[in-house]
């Protein structure tokens, strides 16, 4: 079995700490960590010999040009769809419905991938379908990050049909719709896409605390109830959360347009 090294341990909590609340001294970090204060300057002083850390002018730490770097790298690394499917297999499998994740592309809102159980005998919207930002769970959730001229723009170019009796058409109806849905966090497609099928979506933040996609699950009408809804709900919520989390998203961030 291998065993912690000590001394690496310690650096990397000190790393934790100052990108969690920096700038600190070496007494403040001492304490927070519960540590000497001489181990923590010498911690300090091979940090900030390889750039990882640096000082201000009152010569607290703070995160250096090294750590900036790796942490840019691996966030310009990360791919959604990557990340994104286990979460979907899990979900579809857990809904028994149709898991689709969907992203910003040139102007329109496009499923980036789709995961659908088995069970699950119905033709849904494949990958490279759009998902309307008026009439599909998906699709409302990236509509509604959106700065209010473009969504202004997207409602005059876009053209929109009604798909089922229950689609929002109106300009007006739709905007006050989406912007409900940015409140609250989530959307809900009320049979407004396809009749017999129910869509719940939500965001999912990246690091700078902009929706970069959405993420959905569309299950039966005859399979749903409002137990079964709300399961539902608070499944996709977490697993929105979850992806955001991997994209390098702070629980504090204030929710943010694309």
């Amino acid at each position: 079995m291998s065993r912690i090294v000590q001394s690496l341990e310690r650096g990397l909590k000190v790393l934790e700490a100052l990108v969690d609340n920096h700038p600190a001294g070496v007494t403040e970090l001492a304490t927070a960590l519960d540590l000497d204060k001489t181990v923590v300057h010498r911690l300090l002083y091979t940090l900030h010999s390889m750039g990882y850390v640096k000082q201000d002018k009152n010569r607290k730490y703070m995160p250096g040009p090294t750590l900036l770097r790796i942490g840019s790298k691996t966030l310009a690394d990360l791919d959604i769809r990557t990340l994104a499917l286990p979460y979907m297999q899990r979900l579809a499998e857990e809904t028994k419905g149709v898991a689709h994740l969907a992203k910003w592309v040139e102007s329109r809102a496009i499923y980036i991938e789709r995961v659908q159980d088995p069970g699950l005998r119905l033709v849904t919207t494949d990958v490279g379908g759009e998902a309307p930002g008026y009439c599909s769970a998906a699709g409302k959730v990236l509509w509604a990050y959106r700065p209010q001229n473009e969504l202004e723009r997207l409602l005059i170019d876009i053209p929109r049909q009604a798909h089922t009796t229950n689609t929002l058409l109106d300009s007006f109806e739709i905007q006050r719709h989406l912007a409900q849905v940015r409140a609250q966090g989530y959307a809900i497609d009320n049979e407004e896409h396809r009749l017999g099928l129910i869509g719940i979506g939500a965001p999912i933040f990246d690091h700078t605390g902009h929706v970069v996609a959405s993420i959905c699950i569309g299950e039966l009408t005859t399979l749903s109830n409002e137990e079964s809804r709300a399961n539902t709900l608070h499944l996709v919520q977490k697993t929105a959360h979850d992806l955001s989390i991997d994209m390098g998203y702070i629980n504090d961030q204030p929710n943010g347009i694309l």
